[in-house]
C-alpha cells in the first residue's frame, strides 16, 4: 500500500468496490466527510484529513449536477462518452459532489442521499474511486492495480508499458468499469497524470471504461479533451446551466448555523430559526459561490459565545469575501478557547495555515 495516496478501504466482490482515501489511521475518511457536507479544511499532514466531529449530513444542493451525474452512471456505457468532469472554482464543493456520489454507490456503505429529492445512486455503479492530491503518477497506477487485483507491472517500470498492462487486463474483465478521480490538478505532477493515465483511459472507452474526473479549470487542458468530450463537463459555478443556485449556499450555512442533526453540539443559534435564516443569507451574499468560505465561517458562528448582533449597522458586511479571509476569522475565535481550554476537535492550526498558504499559490 502507498502511504502517501491512502489504503482501500472497502471491497466486496462482483462487482468490486474499492474506493481510495487520505485518511490512514482510524477517523472518517474524506470521501465520507465530504459527502455529508463538513468536508476537511484540514491538510496537517501528508495524505491526511482532520478528524470530524459534526455527525450530522449537511450536503446541500447541487442537484442539477448529481442528477447529470447520477443518470451517466445509470446508463448504458455503450456508444455513449465515457467522461464526465466536474469543475468549478477553489472551495466551490467539487470533492463534495463526488464524494456524495462515491458513497452512496458503495456496495458496503450505500449512504442513502441527504434528502428524497435528490437522485439516488446505484449501489456497484462505482469500481474505485482516487483522491489524487501528492500523489504520483506510477503510484496511483499502483492502486488501479491492486484495487482490481490486476497485475499492472512493477514499480521502476515506464508508466506507458503499466497502463497497456492496465488496459489489457480490463479489457480481459470483459464488463464495464467506472473510475472516479478526485484533485487532478492537486496530483504531483497533474499534466503527466492526466497524459499518461487518465487520457489512455479515455481512449479505452470502446472497452468499456468510464471516467469521471474532478478538478478546477486549469487542469481540463491537460485532458487534451475532444469536440464530443467538451459537452461532458460539468462546471459547479455556472448559474445559467443550473449547476449553481444562491439559495442553496444559503440554506446550507443555515443548516450549518442550527445543528438540527446534532442536537448535542453548542450553536448560539440552536431553535432561532429566524435569526439563523438572516445571518445564512448574509454569509453566502459574502462568500459568492465559495462553499468553502461559507463553511469555515459557519463554523465561526457556532464556536462563537453568541449569536450576530443584527441590530447593528453594517452588520452584514463583517463576513469574509475570500478563503483566507475565513480562515483568519476561524483562527482569531480558536485562539480564545484555546487558551481556555476548551480548543473544538476540528481542524488544526497548522492545517489552515497550509491551505491558507495554498490558496494563496494557486491565485
Amino acid at each position: 500500500m502507498v502511504p502517501a495516496v491512502g489504503q482501500v478501504l472497502a471491497a466486496a466482490a462482483g462487482p468490486e468496490m474499492a474506493w481510495i482515501a487520505l485518511e490512514e489511521d482510524a477517523g472518517t475518511p474524506l470521501f465520507t466527510g465530504r459527502c455529508c457536507g463538513r468536508s476537511g479544511t484540514g491538510i496537517g499532514r501528508p495524505g491526511g484529513v482532520q478528524h470530524q466531529t459534526m455527525p450530522g449530513r449537511y450536503f446541500t444542493g447541487r442537484r442539477q449536477a448529481l442528477t447529470e451525474l447520477a443518470g451517466w452512471l445509470a446508463a448504458d456505457p455503450a456508444g455513449r462518452p465515457g467522461l464526465r468532469v466536474v469543475t468549478g472554482g477553489p472551495g466551490s464543493g467539487k470533492s463534495a459532489v463526488l464524494a456524495r456520489l462515491v458513497t452512496t454507490a458503495d456496495l458496503v456503505l450505500h449512504l442513502p442521499p441527504p434528502a428524497a429529492a435528490l437522485p439516488v445512486v446505484a449501489a456497484g455503479s462505482i469500481d474505485v474511486a482516487l483522491h489524487a492530491r501528492a500523489a504520483r503518477t506510477d503510484q496511483l497506477l499502483g492502486e488501479l492495480g491492486e484495487a482490481f487485483d490486476l497485475d499492472v507491472g512493477q514499480p521502476g517500470q515506464p508508466v506507458e508499458k503499466r497502463v497497456d498492462r492496465l488496459l489489457e487486463e480490463l479489457a480481459a474483465r470483459q464488463r464495464p468499469v467506472t473510475l472516479v478521480v478526485d484533485a487532478l490538478d492537486e496530483a504531483a505532477a497533474p499534466a503527466e497524470l492526466a497524459g499518461r493515465l487518465l487520457r489512455p483511459l479515455l481512449d479505452a472507452s470502446l472497452i468499456g471504461v468510464r471516467l469521471l474526473v474532478g478538478g478546477r479549470a486549469e487542469a481540463l487542458p491537460m485532458l487534451r479533451l475532444r469536440a464530443e468530450e467538451q459537452q461532458a463537463v460539468i462546471d459547479l459555478d455556472d448559474g445559467q446551466a443550473g449547476y449553481f443556485n444562491p439559495a442553496d449556499l444559503v440554506g446550507y450555512v443555515r443548516r450549518c448555523l442550527l445543528l438540527d442533526e446534532d442536537p448535542h453540539a453548542p450553536t448560539p443559534y440552536r431553535d432561532r430559526r429566524q435569526l439563523a435564516g438572516q445571518v445564512a443569507e448574509a454569509v453566502a451574499a459574502r462568500a459568492g459561490k465559495t462553499f468553502l468560505i461559507a463553511q469555515l465561517e459557519a463554523r465561526s458562528l457556532t464556536d462563537a459565545a453568541q449569536p450576530i448582533q443584527v441590530g447593528q449597522p453594517g452588520w452584514e458586511r463583517q463576513f469574509p469575501v475570500t478563503v483566507g479571509e475565513a480562515i483568519d476569522r476561524y483562527l482569531a475565535r480558536l485562539g480564545p478557547r484555546r487558551a481556555a481550554g476548551t480548543q473544538p476537535a476540528r481542524p488544526t492550526r497548522l492545517g489552515l495555515r497550509q491551505r491558507a498558504a495554498l490558496q494563496l499559490r494557486r491565485r
